[in-house]
């Protein structure tokens, strides 16, 4: 049997369409201008381009402190091309860290005056170039008599005149970001009093002249000195 026209099923033909490739064009650089930027195209099936001063020469060795932005600009190169620009992004690019500030030991000492000395170390990137490090020790407690001279190195020394519990800070900047560190330093007039700074302990009751050891100074103070003393305003203790 032959078909006819009347054939509710008459033969199909079945068209393939040629496929036609997408590529794009990837731009980076500081300005947002393509004009101004580098340019890579990639073939099709390409999704990836390396960062590197190959493809972007002009950008490719990232600085720091500097925004950059890229573009994705596609073409579809049908039977009419057509481009599709891409959204603008951006990243910044921030390679500092800031100093590593040590201010040295925490100390307890006595006598008076005393020189101590500030103890320091500071560790740094390098960053921002060239680098700029500044230092500054700072009293932030303790009795205000302290000097600390100079007050802008590293290392440095303290007089200290009054007893007391001290505070010292060092900051460390280096142009762009600072870190600092503080010291304890406590101070008292001799060793007994300096551990009762430290601790913050109260001395032994029958401590009465504060010098850490409860003796036959100690009972005198609190008996022999006072023995007989009347403390009878009215009467004088039968006298």
């Amino acid at each position: 049997m032959r078909g006819n026209d009347t054939d509710p099923y008459p033969q199909q033909t079945l068209v393939l369409k040629q496929a036609y490739p997408i590529y794009c064009d990837v731009y980076f650089g500081k300005d947002p201008n393509r004009p101004q930027m580098n340019k890579v195209t990639l073939g099709n099936g390409v999704s990836t381009v390396a960062l590197n001063s190959i493809n972007f020469p002009n950008f490719g060795t990232l600085a720091n402190n500097v925004t950059y932005y890229w573009f994705v600009d596609c073409h579809d190169s049908s039977h009419i091309p057509v481009i599709i620009p891409g959204e603008e992004w951006s990243f910044y690019v921030n390679d500092n860290f800031p100093p590593v500030v040590n201010a040295g030991p925490d100390q307890i000492t006595w006598g008076l005056p005393k020189v101590i000395n500030l103890d320091g170390t500071v560790s740094d990137d390098g960053l921002p170039t060239p680098p700029a490090l500044t230092y500054l020790w700072e009293r932030i407690a303790g009795p205000a008599t302290a000097v600390i001279s100079p007050n802008n190195t590293v290392d440095t020394s303290v007089t200290i005149t009054e007893r007391g519990d001290y505070q010292f800070r060092l900051t460390a900047n280096d142009g762009a970001a600072q870190t600092s560190d503080t010291v304890q330093i406590v101070v008292g007039t001799d060793a007994c009093d300096a551990s009762h700074i430290d601790t913050g302990n109260a001395y032994n009751a029958g401590d009465q002249n504060e010098d850490c050891l409860v003796d036959i100074d100690d009972l005198k103070a609190l008996i022999v000195d006072a023995w007989l003393n009347c403390t009878d305003t009215l009467d004088n203790c039968g006298n």
